[in-house]
């Protein structure tokens, strides 16, 4: 039925069931974003529902003020048809009118459901998506795989008591911001779960509304925005992403370049650009400016494995600095086994990748590919074999071989993982 026939009321309606929704719970920034080209669409100005406008009457910003150009309104018009997506694909998949935000503008369309034509409901993803083979797309699965390592329960700063009275007394919503901040840092990890990581990106977005000159939520904001490029299944929503996050951890070191979390926010960004140099180099100024900070140390390890610098990953990913930190999933072990494959280490290597798993270390494709390769190096290739196939049961459409040669600097490195996994019986399903 044509958008004609849907009258006031039912568009308003629709609007109320999305906003209201648990999909939309905690999305602040989102709910207002549809709620005010709802309004306008309804009040006959479709000519009022422009970036600059919602930048500056939804979120109150200038231009440029506080590091936020029109770009965040494009990549939240991206976010907010991806949550529209979820809602309708379940909790909303019985509404009678849909609302659609149309690329290219953030002018609402509204649609009557057909019964014999809406697909069938689908469960909320845990964003395990079917990449195409090519380009930016093997780029995204790549960044995704990359991701599936980290995970951390370390905050980069901690206050003291002193601290939160004095800065509480002072303003409460700067200390609600820091509170906001690290509630959300939890949250980014296990980084493949997508509704995860944008309820992560909306607290950092309401920590940097109630104090727009805490470099924290911007450093946060900077990474789950380079995480959801790495997760999103196209080149445009990837390109907006990371924009936004280059420009947020910009401005993160505008606040506070004195920070480790401001530079290992630049060199997270760098890195699933593969601009390896300056992913170093940003990473190196992180240590060197808190060296007690594991979590820096923790990033500066990834990026060292993918950068071929496999001496400098096992030294900053060395248990004497990790094994007594709080939390389990954290991303060092399976760092330093995968450092120690590469440096020709293989029972080390199985030695600590096993006990991340044990450990409740993050389970991914590139981890398991490693171990396998490792037992199949060191002689054990009945054990080879055997992980062979229970890897080709979980991933039976594994790319991990495009993964593999998309992250690693040298193709050398990823030639010598794939090496050992073909020679224990692995087939890779692109070349089926």
């Amino acid at each position: 039925m044509a958008e004609t026939e849907i009258d006031r009321e039912e568009k308003q309606a629709a609007l109320r069931r999305v906003v209201e929704s648990d999909e939309f719970g905690g999305a602040e920034r989102l709910r207002a974003f549809l709620t005010y080209v709802v309004e306008q669409e309804l009040a006959g100005r479709p000519d009022m529902i422009l970036g600059k406008r919602i930048l500056e009457e939804v979120y109150h910003k200038g231009p440029c003020a506080d590091g936020a150009p029109e770009n965040v309104v494009r990549v939240d018009a991206t976010r907010l048809r991806q949550r529209l997506d979820l809602y309708y694909g379940t909790e909303g998949r019985e509404d009678p009118v849909r609302i659609y935000i149309d690329k290219g503008g953030y002018t609402p369309r509204f649609e009557l459901r057909s019964k014999t034509t809406e697909p069938a409901p689908r469960a909320r993803p845990a964003f395990r998506v079917k990449w195409v083979l090519g380009g930016t797309l093997v780029a995204g699965l790549a960044a995704a795989v990359y991701f599936s390592f980290l995970r951390t329960d370390t905050t980069p700063e901690a206050l003291s008591p002193e601290a939160r009275s004095a800065l509480f007394e002072n303003n409460p919503t700067n200390l609600l911001a820091r509170n906001m901040t690290q509630e959300a840092r939890g949250l980014l990890f296990p980084a493949p779960e997508l509704v995860r990581v944008s309820a992560a990106l909306d607290m950092f977005e309401e920590a940097m509304r109630l104090d727009p000159n805490y470099y924290g939520s911007y450093a946060g904001a900077s990474q789950a925005s380079t995480i959801l490029a790495g997760l999103s299944p196209n080149a445009e929503m990837r390109q907006a992403y990371m924009q936004s996050a280059n420009e947020l951890a910009e401005r993160a070191l505008e606040l506070d370049s004195t920070k480790s979390w401001s530079h290992s926010a630049r060199a997270f960004s760098q890195m699933v650009r593969r601009d390896f140099a300056s992913a170093q180099t940003s990473s190196r100024r992180a240590l060197e400016l808190e060296p007690d900070d594991l979590y820096a140390f923790e990033i500066d390890a990834i990026i060292s494995v993918f950068s071929g610098d496999f001496e400098r990953a096992i030294a900053n990913a060395n248990p004497k600095l990790h094994q007594h930190r709080p939390g389990r999933g954290l991303p060092w072990r399976n760092t330093l086994g995968n450092a120690y494959f590469h440096a020709g280490e293989y029972q080390k290597s199985i030695t600590h990748l096993t006990q991340a798993v044990r450990s409740g270390g993050p389970i991914s494709e590139i981890n398991t590919a490693h171990l396998i390769a490792a037992y199949q190096a060191s002689g054990q290739h009945e054990k080879a074999r055997e992980m062979v196939v229970a890897f080709q049961t979980s991933w039976p459409e594994s790319r991990v071989s495009q993964v593999l040669k998309a992250l690693f600097e040298d193709i050398a490195d990823a030639e010598r993982v794939l090496r050992q996994l073909a020679a224990a019986g692995w087939i890779d399903p692109v070349s089926r």
